[in-house]
């Protein structure tokens, strides 16, 4: 099916079924770590990113292995010091007046 010089979209339109793309498993381990909630996994992927990088960590190599990784990653939380403290005040002591210098002087 021709339009003038320009074929259909239709006939150079590969089916995706018939035609796969191959991606490497790696790089779906890689998609699947970018993909992680940067709310939870912020400090994770902060760390992986700093241990890939001093070369202390390879990246691994299946998005099996990111998983595992991820989720045995413990949050830190943050700990907030609370101190309790309790006063005692008893209204059994009477105030007394103070002295007036000038009653002295009279």
């Amino acid at each position: 099916m021709v339009q003038g010089n320009i074929p259909c979209i239709q006939t150079t339109k590969k089916d995706p079924i018939d035609n796969p793309i191959d991606v490497k498993e790696a790089d779906q381990a890689m998609d699947f770590f970018h993909g992680l909630d940067d709310i939870k996994y912020a400090e994770f992927k902060q760390n992986m990113k700093n241990w890939w990088g001093m070369k202390s960590m390879q990246p691994p190599k299946t998005v099996n292995e990111i998983y595992r990784l991820a989720g045995v990653w413990v949050k830190p939380t943050a700990r907030s010091e609370t101190c309790m403290a309790a006063t005692y005040h008893t209204g059994a002591r009477k105030q007394e007046k103070p002295k007036d210098d000038n009653e002295g002087n009279k």
